[in-house]
């Protein structure tokens, strides 16, 4: 847990360097445009470590275009909750969380809503064991992110959301109160 801690610590370090810098510490190329997804684009991120959270939402404000949305959770209840209150493109879900984990909470959400109706779910974990890949696919788990991740390895996922058509329309905004632990973000210049 302490080496994970510190090697995302390290990215948070190199992703809030400047662009240039940041791109040659991770091995991506910070030439590059942000990902073309639309502004109503929505990304939630279940993540219970308060470190990684802020690596993830640091990465995605370079690498996405201004207005795409992201949320944070800190576990697959939060999960489930914000499912009912919005609706994603997209969920980076971490494997281990307290409460509920992301194994079960892809379960719930695969059963629950239909494929043209709920987002895609790709895996974000420091787990590389086989088996749990295996066991991420059979959840409903499209993709799979080994933590510490490279922000190539985000900007892949993001180019292969830009695209998908959006799976169902976005209704429209409601007053939403976030849950004490979860926070929201508008990615902006």
């Amino acid at each position: 847990a302490a080496a994970a801690a510190a090697a995302a610590a390290a990215a948070a370090t190199a992703a809030s360097r400047p662009a240039s810098s940041a791109g040659a510490a991770v091995g991506s190329d910070a030439a590059a445009p942000p990902t073309s997804l639309p502004p109503s684009f929505r990304i939630l991120i279940a993540e219970d470590n308060k470190v990684n959270q802020k690596v993830v939402v640091k990465v995605l404000q370079q690498i996405c275009t201004v207005g795409v949305q992201v949320d944070v959770v800190e576990n697959g209840v939060q999960v489930l909750k914000k499912l009912e209150e919005k609706t994603y493109d997209l969920i980076l879900m971490d494997i281990h969380m307290p409460e509920m984990d992301g194994l079960e909470a892809t379960r719930r959400i695969c059963a629950k809503y239909p494929l043209h109706l709920r987002p895609r779910i790709v895996a974000l974990s420091a787990d590389t064991l086989q088996a749990l890949h295996e066991r991420c696919r059979e959840a409903g788990i499209e993709e799979f992110i080994v933590k510490p991740f490279r922000v190539e390895d985000l900007k892949r996922i993001m180019r292969v959301c830009q695209h998908v058509v959006v799976r169902a329309p976005h209704p429209s905004p409601a007053p939403v109160s976030v849950p004490p632990h979860g926070s929201s973000t508008v990615l902006a210049s």
